[in-house]
């Protein structure tokens, strides 16, 4: 089972989640992004299928896939925003859309 979250300070995220009641979490994988809040929504609403606790942030499901999915949504967020910019200049030049 694995928790997965966001934080902007790691070392007072961590150090809450190390107390007496939270079983002496372990970091097994640590991902930055400039794009922090739009990853995680894109990850849980992946996850969503392999939610061990409906109200709890906890998945059952392979390290492995979370991985691959925090790297996928990223990707494609930062891809499609650059589109997005494209785009948006191309308006603003007198560009037509497709």
């Amino acid at each position: 089972m694995y928790k997965i979250g966001k934080t902007i300070n790691s070392k007072t995220r961590f150090s809450k989640h190390n107390s007496p009641l939270a079983n002496d979490l372990e970091v097994l994988f640590y991902y930055e992004t400039e794009n922090i809040d739009k990853v995680e929504s894109c990850v849980k609403s992946y996850m969503k299928k392999s939610k061990y606790r409906k109200y709890k942030e906890i998945y059952q499901v392979d390290i492995n896939i979370i991985k691959e999915i925090i790297k996928d949504c990223d990707f494609n967020i930062k891809k499609y925003n650059e589109e997005i910019e494209k785009s948006n200049k191309k308006i603003k030049n007198g560009g037509k859309l497709k």
